[in-house]
């Protein structure tokens, strides 16, 4: 299930947990986007764990913008979401999050 998720305390817990929201958010998002896709086959802790880990992070980002590009209604190609994530992680987390929200509104 999609849950829509209010873009201020999102920030608010960022800041409370000293940025440790973002490895959580990372996470749902992940499994909600496969989820939406019906891709149960892929493991979200793994690729989570990956963020951590140098280089096997770009494989992890690239495996993101991948699903959210089969998954997501923007149009956006999965190289530009990676691009995004080196550069604007902010970016992604504006477009995946929107995306989603509209998504859960549409089906509640």
């Amino acid at each position: 299930m999609i849950k829509r998720r209010n873009y201020l305390i999102q920030i608010l817990l960022t800041l409370v947990t000293f940025g440790l929201y973002i490895i959580y958010w990372f996470h749902v998002t992940y499994n909600e986007l496969r989820t939406k896709q019906k891709t149960q086959h892929e493991d979200a802790l793994l690729w989570t764990i990956f963020m951590f880990i140098p280089l096997l992070n770009f494989v992890a980002m690239y495996k993101y913008s991948s699903l959210y590009e089969e998954a997501g209604r923007t149009g956006l190609n999965r190289w530009i979401i990676f691009i995004l994530w080196i550069f604007l992680p902010l970016g992604v987390w504006l477009i995946v999050q929107g995306d989603l929200n509209k998504y859960a509104d549409e089906i509640a």
